[in-house]
C-alpha cells in the first residue's frame, strides 16, 4: 500500500499519521520527498490477510493562506493485491488520484467556521497528549493557557518519574459540555466568549513504574473531558481536563 499526499508548496501545511489500524503492520514507512514536497505513507507488505479492513487517521496542520474552493492537495493511491490461486500467482493494481479540498485557514480576528475551529482545537489537543506521551514537560507548558499555566509543574525534573508510559485515544467533540464549564465557578473563564470554547472527551490511560502507587490504578482508561480555549491570537490551548 501507497499513500502520497501531495501539498502545494509555500502553504506551510504539515501532515501527521496519527494511528494505523488493522494490520498485521509490517514496517511502515512515513517519509517527505525533499525534491517536490510531497509526503509518502507506505507499507511495502501488510501480512496475509482475510476480509477485513485497514485504517489511517492522517491529521492536516492549518495552511498558512487562503485556499478557498482550490485544491489544497493531491492524493495519489496504490494499492497491489496479491493471492495465490490453483495455478498461478494472481495480482491486482488499484491506482486512483484524489483531489482533496481544505477550508481556507484565516488570520486572528477573522471569521472561522465552527467546524474548522474544533478541528484547530483538536490538533491542539493532539499536540498536548503527544508531548505528554513524549514526556516533554516544556512542550505541554507552551500549549497551555496562561489560566492552567500558573498551576502546572511538567517541567519539574521529577514530575515523569513515576510514569512509565501513557497512551491516549481518539476525541469525540462534546460541545453540550461547554455552557456548564464556563457556568461553573473554577474562577478562570470570566470574559471568555463561548465562541472560543471547545470541549472534547479522550481517554488516556497512564502505566506506572513497578512498585509505584498513583491516584488511579495503572493501565487504568480515564475517560477524560478536556477544554481548550482560544487566544486573542487564534490559537487553541489545553485549559483544564478530568472527570
Amino acid at each position: 500500500m501507497r499513500l502520497t499526499f501531495r501539498i502545494p508548496m509555500n502553504t506551510g501545511g504539515k501532515l501527521a499519521l496519527v494511528t494505523p489500524e488493522g494490520g498485521p503492520w509490517n514496517d511502515p514507512v512515513f517519509l517527505r520527498n525533499p525534491a517536490d514536497g510531497s509526503i509518502s505513507f507506505s507499507v511495502e507488505h501488510l501480512g496475509s490477510l482475510g476480509v477485513g479492513s485497514i485504517g489511517n487517521e492522517f491529521v492536516f496542520q492549518q495552511f498558512a493562506q487562503e485556499l478557498g474552493d482550490k485544491p489544497a492537495l493531491t492524493l495519489h493511491a496504490t494499492f497491489t493485491l496479491r493471492g495465490n490461486g490453483l495455478l498461478q500467482l494472481r495480482e491486482d493494481v488499484v491506482d486512483t488520484e484524489i483531489e482533496v479540498v481544505l477550508p481556507g485557514q484565516s488570520t486572528a480576528g477573522d471569521s472561522i467556521t465552527g467546524d474548522n475551529a474544533t478541528a484547530h482545537a483538536e490538533m491542539a489537543l493532539r499536540e498536548f497528549l503527544q508531548a505528554w506521551a513524549a514526556k516533554d514537560g516544556a512542550a505541554m507548558e507552551a500549549l497551555l493557557t496562561d489560566n492552567r499555566r500558573q498551576y502546572s509543574n511538567y517541567t519539574d525534573p521529577t514530575f515523569f518519574d513515576a510514569l512509565d508510559r501513557m497512551e491516549f485515544g481518539g476525541a469525540v467533540a462534546v460541545p453540550e459540555a461547554i455552557d456548564s464549564y464556563m457556568t461553573s465557578g473554577n474562577g478562570g473563564r470570566q470574559g471568555v466568549d463561548r465562541a472560543d470554547v471547545r470541549c472534547f472527551r479522550a481517554p488516556v490511560t497512564f502505566y506506572l513504574k513497578p512498585g509505584v502507587v498513583g491516584p488511579n490504578d495503572s493501565g487504568e482508561e480515564l475517560p477524560w473531558m478536556w477544554f481548550l480555549v482560544r487566544g486573542a491570537d487564534g490559537k487553541w490551548r489545553v485549559d483544564d481536563w478530568g472527570a
